[in-house]
């Protein structure tokens, strides 16, 4: 639970062509924000046809590739790019966003495990990842279903037929295993969840993550 990219730039777009351009989206922003912003810096742009080749959650920051006018229609060709994710797990919440903008499904705090015991066990697991497998669309993600994206069906309590997608996974990396404290951890869950702006059950959630981490 809880994935983020964690690649930071200078300049909040990266390169721009005529018809691809990439941006860096910050964290709490959501890909139409970042887009909006774009627009409003390049007045040529203001009018054209943008596509998202690829979006980013809002908990997410990271690269952003748009295409314009005739390059939409090479979208395909983007979204099959490889594509590289630096992330963090927390263990012992479940959320059904499965970042920490979502509401609890499943809490247990691991107060039998240790450390090095969890570390030996998330490293030995990580090969169940690598290769190609039938990954599930999440609930609440931008996948068109009949006109409607999931997480719409999702907010609806609305049952919809089960979407997933074949996906290549070429290498992961174990990087590190660390301790947080419930108090720093909420601290930083309502930092985060403060940067993001409209309707995403953020008073809610926070008074879940509250809650539990009381």
């Amino acid at each position: 639970m809880c994935g983020a990219i964690h690649q930071e730039f200078e300049s909040p777009t990266l390169r721009l062509y005529k018809n691809v351009i990439i941006l860096n989206k910050k964290e709490g922003e959501t890909p139409l924000e970042a887009l909006e912003k774009f627009r409003r810096k390049h007045k040529e742009y203001k009018e054209a046809k943008i596509t998202y080749a690829g979006r980013l959650d809002p908990m997410a920051k990271g690269v952003l590739v748009l295409l314009a006018g005739e390059e939409t229609k090479n979208k395909e060709k983007y979204l099959g790019l490889d594509k590289e994710y630096e992330f963090e797990v927390l263990f012992g919440f479940s959320t059904d966003t499965y970042d920490i903008l979502g509401k609890i499904s499943y809490s247990d705090i691991l107060k039998n495990l240790e450390m090095s015991e969890l570390e030996k066990l998330t490293k030995k697991n990580l090969k169940f990842f690598v290769g190609e497998f039938t990954q599930a669309y999440p609930a609440y993600s931008s996948k068109a279903v009949k006109g409607r994206q999931l997480w719409q069906y999702a907010r609806g309590g609305e049952d919809v037929e089960s979407q997933s997608r074949e996906v290549s996974v070429k290498n992961l990396k174990f990087l590190g295993i660390r301790k947080i404290t419930a108090k720093k951890l909420l601290t930083n869950i309502e930092k985060r969840i403060g940067k993001v702006n409209g309707d995403f059950r953020q008073e809610e959630i926070l008074k879940i993550w509250k809650k539990n981490l009381a």
